[in-house]
């Protein structure tokens, strides 16, 4: 069942316009971006001087950034997964056959997650693009792993964190309303953290207060030289994969909270049954019942 669930909303994230209209965003954003050749520009926190455009750090750090003001993407695509059964009425369906709840939850959040991901090809194919039109000395050979180290290490923990948070609060409450705004709340925060974090002296906690891994990125390659960053692929050491770890770790807390939560049923919905019980008991209550404290108190 969670098989069949997760690639019917893999397929109907695949075919929607927000699917496509990110994408082809993120594609437009790195073509611009990496074919210009006016040096000291930053476009999410990336400023190409004299390395390669197409250098691993410049690679991993602009998939970090998109991860991040991304935000509103992952609301789309994975916060909605739930409520779009509710929207559509298609609820009683799902609700009403044999279905465990991790089926349908996983099911639902992986589907709408993996769409989310595969939205970053526009990334990989951005940077293809954008070498067509630049002269040799401004970029260097692609390999495999300035891609793959990337995906593996900063956008696919990152968009479960912020998938995550998201699926939770729009799976629980079932209001998309809510979920936006808590997303610009939650964006918010983060920049205030983040501003609040460059002031601590200790580098270690630092890059552990990050959960997109970008103080990490900055922390280990701030001394890199135009070398270092053609050549080393994105660092992996100790601090940043056990900032990784950690943010993963409450990652799955969150999707954990969500499935004991979770019933088949809405918060409001609950409220409506308690306020109609109330007033089926109430109404219940027969007038012989009644008639002697109404007698009582006259007297």
């Amino acid at each position: 069942m969670l098989w069949n669930i997760y690639l019917l909303e893999l397929k109907r994230n695949i075919k929607s316009w927000p699917f496509v209209i990110f994408t082809l965003l993120l594609f437009a954003g790195t073509f611009y971006y990496i074919s210009s050749t006016e040096q000291g520009v930053t476009f999410l926190y990336v400023t190409i001087t004299k390395e390669w455009h197409n250098a691993p750090i410049v690679i991993a750090k602009l998939m970090a950034g998109y991860t991040l003001i991304g935000v509103l993407i992952t609301m789309i695509m994975v916060g909605g997964t739930v409520t779009r059964d509710f929207s559509a009425k298609t609820r009683d369906f799902f609700f009403t056959i044999p279905m465990k709840r991790s089926s349908y939850l996983w099911g639902r959040f992986l589907g709408g997650y993996t769409a989310n991901v595969l939205i970053f090809s526009g990334v990989v194919a951005g940077f293809f693009a954008a070498t067509l039109l630049l002269e040799p000395q401004y970029y260097g050979p692609f390999t495999l792993r300035s891609f793959l180290n990337p995906l593996l290490f900063i956008v696919i923990p990152n968009l479960f964190f912020t998938g995550a948070i998201f699926f939770s609060l729009a799976t629980l409450t079932r209001n998309m309303i809510m979920t936006y705004i808590s997303g610009v709340i939650f964006f918010m925060i983060y920049v205030l953290a983040s501003i609040g974090a460059s002031k601590i002296e200790n580098q270690t906690v630092q890059m552990l207060m990050d959960p997109f891994g970008v103080a990490a990125m900055t922390s280990l390659t701030k001394y890199w030289t135009v070398a270092d960053m053609n050549l080393n692929q994105m660092p992996l050491a100790g601090g940043f994969l056990l900032n990784r770890i950690i943010w993963l770790g409450i990652s799955f807390g969150i999707m954990i909270f969500t499935w004991k939560r979770f019933r088949f049923t809405s918060i409001l919905e609950k409220k409506r049954q308690r306020k109609k019980m109330n007033g089926i008991q109430a109404d219940a209550i027969p007038f012989s019942v009644l008639q002697p404290l109404t007698i009582s108190r006259i007297s």
